[in-house]
């Protein structure tokens, strides 16, 4: 029973007689085939979960093949266009239950072969339709249920964690916020508010299934309530607006009916925090959607109450240029905005990767492993460097640029010979670009003051490895920041092959590279494994965390550092403080707090904005000792020795001996006080700030200006009066001090 058989004597155009009877056979056998996988997924759900999109493709061509055949009849067959298109539509239609018989060749619809595999390939559509829909309402089922349960609690005390559209930066976030937080409400948005189709049209299936899925299923592991999504915080067409009022009360307007769509302003009043999370790879979207929601949570009452219950906070994913830092810089008690740079994030995350070592065999202490420090030789009695520090950053952008600003700070050293210096080379084939508007910002980080060589090469050009092979035996640190894994791990592997055939000490040298995608994160650490001194860093599944997202882990020992640090010079010098024993009686996060609300204690606009950028350097500058204690106890001889060398200082200090006399006697604490002052002025040209430029004043004076940024103390050691060289040698103090409580605690 052939269903081919009369075929011959009515096609006249050649390239129709692929349709021969052994057709028949092919769609048996995918038939059968597909008899088994639905089979094998009824009876294994993981085989129907790996191979979902594989079984609904394999039905969709099953079904195109059937209908090919069956429209291939009274003229139809003479219609490429038809026979191409008609088909494919059809197989699309049969996963809703829809079929085109009527028009199908009477000889086919005669045929019981054809027919059996016909009703096969239908059923297998509709089932796998089935097998979707179900899949999809019971995670709307648990989404309900979980949005009941949080709305019935009394109170949250966990937090509300709501993700505006879902991603791997969302699901990694939110995973690992679960896992900390078993009791936290978390909110992912799923739709457009314009996919409103209520049937279940092809366009919304289709949708469903390349889009819903996976959301769905990751949404549901972690427990997530799911919510349409609606354009009111993404709405493109809003640049019109000539009245400012106008548009920030639209703004308003908008967010508000997308936090009532959505049932979240409901929720808020069950918990004291909401976190918000805007994590799009479209950075306009996310500023814009930060700036609606600022407007709804700023706009108070003649009461001064907020139309929102408790403290809001705005996690923003955007670079961190000035621009979008002055945003961060307007948070106020109710409403907290951080932006969220992955640059940032990555290099702070591989500045702050530790190691536990031991100490004397016995004591134990976190060994900062990826500091430069670790990539020198030094002179522990003396506490200098002896060898030279070099860097290269390979790759110009918004990790390649942090990079170097780290690099830059922390790599500064105080040198057993004064014709050594630190090394650093930045390259990208577009530098001639990128560097100008660098320097603009970091006006002092030029290679005439810093001493950094920029170059405007490609890392695949003759040019780039002329230079590698001239500099690869005194380089100590590559950061490999390309934009690409595949081409990162090649350049490295590369490198380290040169660095190999030159014959370089291989203990003291290190290739960073960033990774990108996490598909490729598993394989990029198995090639760092097997060829070694290659490391990999910044992937989502490590940098999207709780503790580097929405906690700043450095902020405890910040906090600590200032706190110790103030009272070091009060012990050093009690007369200069107006009441020292009541500082002695406040917590860290006390003493943190009062500093940090100064930054808006003032009516004059601009005087705050000058408060709020003082505070912001001064914190940041906390954050940065707290990480370079490390150094400065690793140049000293390591935490072990930390106490006896506080104890010699703090002597001194009780006897009251001049502070020159202290430099002279311990030359290890003078040298620490110079490197420190080193490692200041890089971290004040990296943030921007110049030396005060011959003849200028600044009013009242003071030390800087912060906005024009300019600071007298960007100087020389020797320039610098012994005072200002006291608050460097406070550092140091408080450096041995910390690590001598670590020790003992």
């Amino acid at each position: 029973m052939l269903l081919l058989d009369d075929l011959n004597d009515v096609v006249e155009k050649p390239w129709l007689r692929i349709f021969d009877a052994n057709i028949i056979w092919v769609q048996i056998v995918i038939g059968l085939v597909i008899i088994f996988v639905l089979t094998m997924a009824i009876k294994k759900r993981r085989f129907l979960s790996k191979n979902f999109m594989l079984i609904g493709i394999l039905i969709l061509i099953s079904g195109y093949l059937v209908y090919l055949r069956g429209f291939c009849w009274s003229g139809t067959e003479n219609s490429f266009f038809a026979l191409t298109l008609r088909p494919l539509l059809m197989s699309v239609e049969m996963f809703a239950a829809q079929n085109d018989l009527q028009e199908v060749d009477p000889v086919c619809l005669d045929s019981a072969s054809y027919m059996t595999v016909f009703t096969i390939v239908h059923i297998a559509a509709i089932a796998f339709t089935g097998i979707f829909t179900l899949h999809f309402f019971k995670f709307k089922i648990q989404s309900w249920q979980r949005f009941r349960k949080a709305l019935a609690t009394k109170h949250n005390d966990a937090g509300l964690y709501v993700f505006f559209g879902i991603n791997e930066r969302t699901v990694t976030l939110a995973t690992d916020i679960r896992a900390n937080h078993k009791d936290a409400v978390i909110v992912v948005t799923e739709f457009d508010e314009d996919n409103d189709d209520t049937g279940l049209s092809v366009d919304s299936l289709l949708t469903h299934v390349t889009s819903n899925r996976d959301l769905l299923e990751q949404a549901g592991r972690v427990g997530a309530i799911i919510k349409r999504k609606t354009r009111i915080l993404d709405d493109p067409n809003e640049n019109n607006y000539v009245n400012y009022a106008k548009k920030v009360e639209e703004y308003k307007r908008k967010a508000n009916e997308a936090l009532t769509f959505m049932g979240i302003d409901r929720l808020m009043e069950k918990t004291d925090e909401t976190c918000f999370f805007l994590f799009s790879s479209d950075e306009n979207q996310n500023i814009e959607s930060l700036l609606k929601l600022r407007s709804s949570f700023t706009e108070t009452d003649e009461t001064g109450e907020n139309d929102y219950h408790g403290k809001k906070r705005i996690f923003c994913l955007v670079n961190s240029a000035q621009s979008n830092t002055m945003l961060e810089r307007e948070s106020m008690d109710n409403l907290d905005i951080k932006i969220i740079d992955t640059a940032s994030l990555s290099i702070g995350l591989l500045m702050n990767a530790s190691k536990t070592q031991p100490v004397n065999g016995q004591d134990t202490y976190n060994k900062y492993i990826h500091h430069p420090v670790n990539y020198i030789d030094i002179d522990t009695k003396q506490a200098l460097a002896t060898s030279e520090f070099a860097a290269m950053v390979v790759g110009f952008g918004e990790t390649g640029r942090t990079a170097l600003k780290w690099l830059y700070e922390f790599g500064q050293f105080k040198y057993d010979d004064e014709a050594k210096q630190s090394h650093f080379i930045a390259v990208d084939s577009e530098m001639d670009n990128l560097v100008e508007r660098f320097l603009t910002r970091c006006p002092g980080l030029d290679t005439e003051s810093s001493g950094i060589e920029y170059d405007a090469m490609d890392y695949n050009s003759r040019e780039f490895w002329q230079l590698m092979r001239e500099n690869i035996k005194r380089l100590n640190y590559i950061v490999v920041a390309v934009g690409d894994d595949e081409h990162g791990i090649t350049l490295a592997v590369d490198i380290y092959e040169l660095a190999q055939r030159s014959g370089k000490d291989m203990g003291k040298f290190g290739i960073f590279v960033r990774s990108y995608c996490d598909e490729n994160i598993e394989r990029l650490k198995e090639i760092a494994k097997k060829v070694g001194n290659i490391i990999i860093f910044g992937s989502t599944i490590d940098v999207f965390k709780e503790r580097c997202v929405l906690n700043d882990y450095l902020l405890p020992k910040a906090e600590t550092f200032y706190y110790n640090y103030e009272k070091q010079r009060i012990d050093y010098a009690p007369s200069e403080w107006d009441n020292p024993e009541e500082y002695a009686k406040k917590s860290p996060e006390q003493c943190w707090n009062e500093r940090h609300n100064k930054r808006v204690k003032s009516d004059d606009e601009m005087q705050k904005k000058a408060n709020i950028m003082k505070i912001a350097r001064q914190e940041s500058q906390d954050r940065v000792n707290a990480l370079h204690l490390y150094t400065k106890i690793e140049l000293s001889g390591g935490r072990g020795v930390a106490k006896e060398k506080y104890d010699e200082i703090q002597e001194a200090f009780i006897k009251k001996m001049p502070r020159e006399e202290i430099y002279a006697k311990y030359p290890y604490f003078h040298n620490l006080s110079m490197l420190e002052h080193l490692r200041w002025n890089a971290a004040h040209k990296a943030l921007g700030y110049i030396p005060l430029p011959e003849g200028e004043e600044i009013a009242g004076g003071k030390s800087c200006d912060e906005i024009r940024k300019w600071h007298k103390c960007i100087v020389t050691w020797d320039e610098l009066t012994i005072d200002y060289k006291w608050y460097d040698s406070i550092v140091a103090i408080t450096s041995f001090y910390l690590a001598k409580e670590e020790a003992e605690s």
